[in-house]
């Protein structure tokens, strides 16, 4: 009973609330459908164009920094391959009418920079690598990748089976050695990029904010770094020994402090690794012929977006201004270098050397 009346309450406040009073039009539900597809294709082409970009300019950093990016390299064939069912449902249609996606294993883009120029065709359906069938769907896409980014591939020639235009063929491509991982596009207008140890993601709102593309190369070659100096991992280790030494305080005080220690562990060396990864970043960047003289400047920028950064302390990151100068000094010495002829690597500390607090690295 109370339950009717609840409801006959509602119902009696709907009729009887404010509603507007301007006669607008009435939507067609069939134009409007019509329209929803032209906005579908609108940010498709969009995805593409930044994906595309940030391709162009990320691939030359990959493959120019092997040496110093250690162990973490793999093969590059410069093919995405993916399938409609990696976009939305209501999507399908559109992306398979624009790039001809299909279910199967649909290469979406060819990097002018791959060894894939030439052999692969957007379109290509993948059906079988090195004599394994691919299934359909997105476990398909996955198995495609993980085959082609197999180190056992390095410098080997590799043997795809693909559809194109209903005929099948099989074709063979060389990969390259590239730094492993790739870069990818996070449609957000937050201004940020970040390293997951492997891959690069850079939102759609750096790459904006980032108008040239040697700005963006800045953002990819100090993302890169986090990876090849395994920030990452660094950062995971140090949380762990924060959390065992939280469970060793807790046992001692019978206060919970294990998230407390583990979110202290993630924290250490947090500034010390944005200053190496700025240093190491400029030399990635430079070694791929991009021109970093306006690199400070960039930064500078990037501090005035983050004012909290702006002050010497710093936060997770360092001060913007100690950025600023450390910047600036590492410019001078790769300019010298390449004035002299000088390998461009960059300069190790000694073991025994410590580098100090004032810069924010410990």
């Amino acid at each position: 009973m109370r339950f009717c009346s609840v409801l006959l309450l509602s119902f009696t406040l709907i009729t009887v609330a404010c509603s507007p009073n301007s006669k607008v039009p009435e939507v067609d539900d069939a134009l409007a459908a019509k329209e929803a597809d032209i906005q579908r294709e609108i940010a498709l082409k969009d995805s593409r164009q930044h994906y595309e970009r940030l391709q162009k300019v990320a691939t030359p950093i990959f493959l120019a920094n092997t040496d110093l990016c250690n162990k973490k390299v793999g093969p590059f064939f410069g093919a995405m391959i993916v399938s409609t069912d990696f976009f939305p449902k209501e999507y399908k249609d559109t992306v398979q009418r624009l790039y001809g996606l299909e279910e199967q294993a649909t290469v979406y883009y060819v990097d002018p920079l791959s060894p894939a120029v030439g052999i692969l065709q957007e379109r290509d359906l993948v059906l079988a690598v090195n004599g394994k069938k691919i299934r359909e769907g997105k476990s398909g896409v996955t198995s495609v990748n993980k085959l082609m980014a197999d180190k056992d591939l390095l410098d080997k020639p590799t043997t795809l089976k693909i559809s194109r235009g209903g005929v099948e063929q099989e074709v063979t491509i060389t990969p390259k050695t590239s730094c492993a991982g790739r870069a990818f596009a996070a449609d957000t207008t937050s201004i940020n990029a970040y390293a997951d140890g492997k891959n690069i993601i850079v939102t759609t709102g750096m790459m904006n904010f980032a108008t040239q593309d040697k700005e963006l190369a800045l953002v990819i070659g100090h993302e890169l770094a986090h990876n090849s100096r395994k920030h990452v991992e660094a950062k995971k280790k140090n949380a762990m020994l924060g959390m065992v030494l939280g469970a060793v305080v807790t046992g001692v005080t019978g206060v919970n402090v294990m998230g407390l220690g583990q979110g202290l562990g993630a924290g250490a060396y947090s500034q010390s690794f944005e200053y190496e990864a700025d240093y190491v970043g400029l030399y990635h960047t430079a070694r791929a012929g991009y021109d970093i003289s306006e690199a400070p400047n960039f930064w500078r920028r990037m501090g005035a977006k983050h004012p909290a950064a702006i002050h010497l302390k710093g936060t997770s990151h360092p001060s913007s201004a100690k950025r600023f100068v450390a910047l600036e000094e590492t410019v001078a010495e790769i300019n010298a270098k390449k004035a002299s002829g000088t390998p461009l690597v960059p300069e190790e500390q000694e073991k025994e050397e410590h580098v100090h607090e004032e810069r924010g690295l410990n």
